[in-house]
């Protein structure tokens, strides 16, 4: 019981619109109460459910956060961060079409998936070097040719790297060690037979 009121006087000092994660509770009880009231909440329409272990106070005029929003909240109680998948950065820069029907985002952790608001998302764990560069423009860039494999053309390099300024193109030369030796030897300063030519 006094578990409960704990959570419940946690809950309503919230500020308005402030998500909050069973994992943030466990100093107040066992789990299985925390799981027991934060439930019992939901049912009673106090709090809402977000998405596993994530919630928010349920008060008049709510504007829910967007699924990105809480993606990178749970990212964040875990102590990992979320970046754009190497899929969606491809579709941002025109070299795929979109997968609308997917919501997909790259982590420095292990894969996993949960259902938020009504639709499954996937977190896709990415070896430290592949999100080294996070969501700068190099990184990017890097990431979504990544993502292609080894099918990619000149085609795609020239189209996905027109994004970035003299600088910045620089920049990627300068931090070619964050890409595989396959995909360097795809730019003219990665590839003898090409600077040969």
């Amino acid at each position: 019981m006094w578990t409960a009121s704990k959570i419940r006087r946690f809950v309503f000092q919230l500020p308005k619109g402030q998500m909050f994660a069973s994992m943030e509770l466990v100093h107040m009880g066992p789990r299985y109460m925390i799981d027991s009231t934060t439930s019992n909440m939901v049912k009673a329409g106090i709090i809402l459910r977000l998405a596993n272990g994530v919630f928010v106070r349920n008060d008049h005029g709510l504007k829910l956060p967007s699924r990105e929003e809480v993606a990178a909240y749970k990212a964040k109680i875990f102590a990992k961060r979320i970046f754009v998948h190497g899929s969606e950065a491809a579709a941002k820069l025109r070299l795929k079409k979109s997968d609308s029907t997917k919501t997909i985002f790259a982590i420095n952790g292990s894969s996993s998936s949960y259902v938020c608001l009504g639709k499954r998302i996937y977190f896709h764990g990415l070896s430290p070097r592949k999100v080294a560069l996070a969501d700068s423009p190099i990184g990017l860039v890097i990431r979504a040719l990544w993502h292609l494999k080894k099918g990619i053309a000149h085609e795609d390099v020239v189209k996905a790297t027109r994004v970035l300024n003299h600088r910045q193109k620089e920049e990627l030369r300068a931090q070619a060690r964050f890409m595989p030796g396959w995909l360097i030897a795809h730019f003219p300063w990665g590839n003898p037979d090409s600077i040969a030519a």
